[in-house]
């Protein structure tokens, strides 16, 4: 025979709240993880992603040769075109002026320290467009 489980008003209060909590701390750590790709007028490809909260975002895309382009910035401050500078882990460094096409997705034009172009984009446009144009 199983034991009963006594049910009182203030019980119930204690479950409400505990499961409340754990539904509040499930939205406010919510993530995204965005694909995202840059290439250099000399054909250069860097690929990883954006992981953002509504607080705090960060990229990151390596290269084939190892190369690192990490970052980030607050999504808060963000308008619908941007200035983002960058380094690279070869001692470079860039910046791009990205244009937000929707909530998760943009592309952005730039120029790296030795005066190389680059091209950048996140979201569906990384996966699908032509790096190659624009170049």
């Amino acid at each position: 025979m199983a034991a009963a489980c006594i049910q009182t008003p203030g019980t119930m209060r204690l479950i409400r709240l505990f499961v409340l909590s754990i539904v509040c701390l499930c939205l406010v750590s919510c993530s995204v993880e965005i694909p995202a790709m840059a290439k250099t007028e000399g054909g250069e490809i860097f690929i990883g992603h954006i992981r953002g909260t509504r607080d705090k975002a960060t990229y990151s895309m390596r290269s084939i040769e190892g190369k690192l382009v990490q970052g980030m910035y607050s999504p808060r401050e963000v308008g619908r075109t941007n200035l983002f500078n960058f380094g690279i882990s070869d001692g470079r460094t860039g910046s791009v002026v990205v244009t937000r096409v929707g909530m998760t997705s943009g592309y952005g034009y730039g120029k790296l320290s030795t005066g190389e172009k680059v091209k950048v984009m996140y979201g569906q446009q990384s996966v699908s467009m032509d790096m190659g144009v624009g170049f």
